[in-house]
């Protein structure tokens, strides 16, 4: 264990040096022995602090060389303390720090915690606890009005691999809500009224970027275009020499015999040159050529496309920069701007022109890779963001990274996502969200009663009833939706119909892990696809209460992020009754978590089915 120390110099903005920040673990903590520790500069003074690597998530303090936008040079660990303490180069009265949170009631500066501070002369410290915040937020302080600069820092998450986990529960979410397309009562998206849209539309847009610019989607589609483009045969007539022509047709014979002033007598002709002729030759001949152009209806539109991306972004930033919002939305549509600019940068597109009209009868628009896709993008973006995910940008304003919120909404669309493929449809996210439509188009998830979802699954040529609920509460009562003793509310509840009366096996989604413990040694960092995350006891402590306490409740499992599938049943002899834990992370390509759960569902109500 290492003690490690950070010395912040801070400056106001015309340069006054204002003081000096320091910043220490409370606890020691473990740094990797192949790590490169970074010297000093003139701002910053660090003691043992290591450069920032991806798979360590248990250095209380790292220092990131080249951050990106959403990153910081100051990387901390949640669920950690820290000891702070100034001290001023210049006399003051009052002091506020940090400045950034004065008057500011998010929930960014709830889940930060500066406490314990005391204030004397000369000296001015207390602690900071990043409890369960992750994300990006800022050292400064004010001394009698003068503010000092902002000094970033990011929070990482504990768990290896949360960086992703972000951005993909956003888009699967983003993705569901907009499924809610081709509904003729809903206003059309105007590219020309951006201004107006930034107003009330802002996260919208940003979930649309978030959806959009994912790997899987238009940075894929765009790379099958630009590897194939679409193009189309061109014909093209011109006069040239004979002796450069390098094809003669019929119709070049024809036009060349019909004008005899273009004709000249010779004693050299061509091999095979036809006796016809009488030895005459043209002058010239009129040639005709084919070759490709990519100038067509399809790439107009993919072009198109990407101009209104970019006017869209820029249209945001500016709106950003101009209202002085900053955080997580911000730092990313910075970084989409930059690779749409160097997508219309592409050489291919400067032969393409201007779209002129949509074309909708296209297969090639409708039917061929990376141009589909466009069209369905496009689409989405037209129809889809004039509903309002309020509860969504919640958790998506300013710097704080709320996955353990997000989690929750992410697991309900995926658990959806599963029973409809059990029950062999296409999965219809409409039936998750409430419209209201009174003043704007507002989406919200459906809960308790409301949310039941039906599905009709087949069991061996039987079908058995589902349902899916959302945050449906069970009290003390006599009804079927009861506990015998507090009031609790699982994430999901599935209500399966037996002959036996209504059964219950109900989810809880759980954004936390940790590394399974075995004989290692303290330095050892392993790569993150080595290290093995596990679900927490205290998880499955909770699902034995709603087992137990829940009427009619055959199992209660943990959905988490992480590697360990493990079911505790109360016999060997069937699946059910039992708790237990399902891994399920954003963002993995792989399908077998997914299958998991719900091979373990069908094997459930396979269970119904042979005791019916």
């Amino acid at each position: 264990m290492t003690e490690q120390e950070i010395k912040i110099c801070f400056k106001a903005e015309e340069g006054t040096d204002m003081g000096t920040l320091t910043l220490i673990p409370i606890r020691k903590t473990m740094i990797p022995s192949d790590c490169a520790f970074i010297s000093s500069n003139d701002n910053i003074i660090l003691k043992n602090i290591p450069e920032a690597m991806d798979d360590n998530n248990k250095t209380a303090i790292q220092y990131k060389v080249n951050p990106s936008n959403e990153s910081a040079n100051i990387i901390l660990l949640e669920e950690t303390k820290y000891k702070l303490f100034f001290e001023p180069n210049i006399s003051y009265e009052n002091i506020i720090f940090p400045s950034l949170f004065k008057n500011n009631e998010s929930n960014e500066i709830k889940n930060l915690i500066f406490d314990q501070f005391i204030h004397e002369k000369g000296f001015y410290g207390g602690t900071l606890n990043t409890g369960s915040y992750v994300g990006k937020s800022f050292f400064d302080i004010e001394l009698d009005g003068l503010k000092s600069q902002s000094v970033p820092f990011e929070i990482r998450s504990k768990k290896i691999g949360y960086e992703p986990h972000y951005p993909a529960m956003i888009a699967d979410i983003c993705e569901a809500a907009a499924g809610i397309l081709f509904n003729s009562s809903l206003p059309f998206f105007d590219p020309f009224r951006i201004e107006e849209r930034l107003n009330t539309s802002l996260y919208e847009d940003f979930l649309f970027l978030e959806y959009l610019f994912r790997p899987e989607n238009l940075l894929t589609s765009y790379e099958h275009i630009r590897r194939d483009p679409h193009m189309i045969l061109a014909r093209s007539q011109e006069t040239v020499p004979i002796s450069l022509a390098q094809t003669i047709g019929g119709n070049d014979i024809i036009n060349m015999v019909s004008d005899s002033a273009n004709l000249f007598k010779t004693d050299k002709t061509p091999d095979n040159w036809p006796d016809a002729m009488n030895n005459y030759l043209p002058h010239k001949i009129s040639q005709t050529s084919y070759y490709d152009i990519l100038d067509t209806p399809e790439n107009r539109f993919v072009k198109y496309f990407l101009e209104i991306i970019e006017n869209l972004i820029d249209k945001m930033v500016i709106y950003m920069e101009k209202n002085d919002i900053r955080g997580y939305p911000a730092d990313k549509t910075g970084e989409y701007q930059e690779i749409i600019r160097d997508y219309l940068l592409d050489n291919w597109l400067d032969d393409v022109g201007e779209l002129e009209y949509f074309p909708s009868n296209s297969q090639v628009l409708q039917k061929r890779e990376g141009y589909r896709d466009i069209l369905r993008y496009f689409t989405v973006l037209e129809s889809s963001f004039y509903h309002h995910l309020d509860e969504i940008y919640e958790l998506i304003e300013g710097y704080q990274r709320r996955l353990y919120e997000l989690y929750e909404y992410w697991g309900y669309i995926k658990l959806f996502k599963i029973l409809s493929s059990l029950s062999a449809k296409a999965p219809d996210y409409n039936n998750l969200f409430d419209i209201k439509s009174d003043k704007k188009w507002k989406l919200e998830f459906k809960r308790g009663v409301k949310s039941k979802q039906k599905f009709n699954i087949d069991i061996h040529g039987r079908e058995i009833r589902v349902e899916l609920l959302y945050n449906r509460r069970f009290q003390k009562s006599k009804g079927d939706y009861s506990s015998y003793s507090l009031g609790l509310q699982p994430d999901y509840t599935l209500h399966i119909e037996t002959d036996n009366g209504i059964q219950f096996i109900h989810f809880d989604a759980k954004y936390r892990s940790e590394i399974q413990m075995r004989e290692l040694n303290a330095y050892d960092f392993e790569e993150e696809e080595q290290q093995k995350r596990v679900y927490k006891l205290a998880d499955i402590y909770k699902m034995h209460t709603y087992k137990d306490a829940i009427k009619n409740t055959l199992g209660a499992y943990v959905l988490y992020p992480g590697h360990e599938c493990k079911i505790f049943e109360e016999n060997t002899s069937s699946i059910v009754p039992s708790v237990g834990a399902f891994p399920l992370t954003p963002g993995l390509d792989d399908q077998n978590e997914e299958y998991y759960i719900g091979n373990f569902i069908k094997k459930v109500l396979e269970e119904f089915r042979i005791q019916q």
